[in-house]
C-alpha cells in the first residue's frame, strides 16, 4: 500500500506537466496552473480489490500537491475525478470519455492492460491527453 501511495505521489508531481501552460511566463507574469486529473480505477470487476486503495492513494497525492501549492502561495488549482473502469474495455473507454468531459488534462490508469489499450486507442491518443499507467502488456 505504501508503495502504491508513493508511486501515485511521485506520479502526481510528474503530471503537473499536464496543466494548462501559456506564454505568460515568458512575458514575466505568474503562470497559473489548472489541472484536472481523470483517475480511472477498477472499483468493480476482476481488479476491484485494487480500486479503493488506488483511489485513496490518488486522493492522498492530490492532498499533498494542494498542501504544497498552499504553502508556496502559488496560483494553482488541482482537482481529481474518479471513474470506475469495471476492469473491462468498454466501461473503461466510457470512463475515460467521462473524465475528459469533466475537464481532465491527464489520466492515470487503467490498471488492466485490456482497458489501458482501448482507452489509449479510443480516447487519450486521439484527444492528445497524457495517459499514465501501471499496465504491463508488451503491446503498450
Amino acid at each position: 500500500m505504501a508503495m502504491i501511495a508513493a508511486a501515485v505521489l511521485a506520479g502526481g508531481v510528474a503530471i503537473t506537466a499536464c496543466g494548462d501552460d501559456d506564454d505568460d511566463e515568458a512575458a514575466g507574469e505568474e503562470v497559473s496552473l489548472e489541472l484536472t486529473i481523470g483517475d480511472l480505477v477498477p472499483l468493480t470487476g476482476d481488479f476491484s480489490d485494487f480500486g479503493p486503495p488506488l483511489q485513496k492513494a490518488a486522493d492522498l497525492a492530490v492532498d499533498q500537491i494542494r498542501a504544497a501549492i498552499e504553502e508556496t502561495g502559488a496560483d494553482h488549482e488541482v482537482d481529481i475525478v474518479h471513474e470506475d473502469t469495471e476492469t473491462s474495455p468498454q466501461p473503461g473507454v466510457q470512463a475515460a470519455r467521462k473524465v475528459m468531459v469533466d475537464g481532465a488534462t491527464c489520466i492515470p490508469g487503467a490498471v488492466a492492460s485490456a482497458v489501458t489499450i482501448p482507452v489509449a486507442e479510443s480516447v487519450t491518443i486521439p484527444e492528445g491527453i497524457l495517459e499514465i499507467t501501471i499496465s504491463t502488456s508488451d503491446e503498450i
